[in-house]
């Protein structure tokens, strides 16, 4: 269980730093309110609210340089969080698949995780094929994540979560204590030939 606690509080991190705002590369002050041009204001003798149109390209300039200093590192940071995802995923369906029977290595093969998934979902593996229909796809994919909760001993609100919230209830459902009973409930699920 504490391992989960991590693995959630950094998936929380990471979402939260995913979506902190990135408007503030340059040293401009969003309190003060933008110049406005009046007619009266036309004189630049006598207007001195608005910065020279010399100042204000060069507030661009030194904005565009800081982003073009920041993208390499916001490049490397989104390959690490891309391959920090694809670990864990790789790691909480390794843990339900040898849970049900199945290798573990199959989580990692792109199209025959899918096909495992709706085996130990008490499903046909010709499933597959439909999920690639887009709205009849995420239709099943929602009714192979209730029969696998089911299939471990848990309600149909815990497979909706399966599904809403896979990245949290998938390493519930393959480090917590549940046990998987198949489809029959007999705790006996047939292993594909390897």
């Amino acid at each position: 269980m504490k391992f989960l606690r991590a693995a959630a509080t950094l998936v929380f991190a990471l979402l939260l730093c995913s979506s902190l705002p990135t408007t503030a590369l340059g040293d401009t002050d969003a309190s003060t309110p933008p110049a406005t041009s009046t007619p009266a204001a036309e004189d630049s003798s006598t207007s001195t609210d608005s910065p020279p149109l010399a100042d204000q390209k060069s507030r661009l300039e030194v904005q565009q340089e800081q982003f073009k200093a920041m993208a390499p590192f916001l490049f490397v940071g989104s390959i690490v969080g891309v391959v920090v995802g694809l670990l864990f995923a790789a790691l909480m369906f390794w843990k339900v698949f040898t849970k049900a029977g199945y290798p573990g290595w199959a989580s990692l093969i792109p199209i025959y995780n899918m096909y495992v998934l709706c085996k130990i979902g008490g499903k046909p593996g010709w499933w597959v094929l439909l999920m690639f229909i887009p709205l009849v796809g995420i239709i099943l994919l929602l009714l192979v994540c209730i029969d696998i909760a089911k299939n471990f001993g848990q309600g149909a609100g815990y497979g909706v979560g399966l599904f809403f919230l896979g990245f949290i209830f998938f390493p519930i459902l393959g480090f917590g204590d549940a046990q998987y009973i198949g489809p029959r409930g007999d705790g006996l699920t047939p292993l594909p030939a390897v």
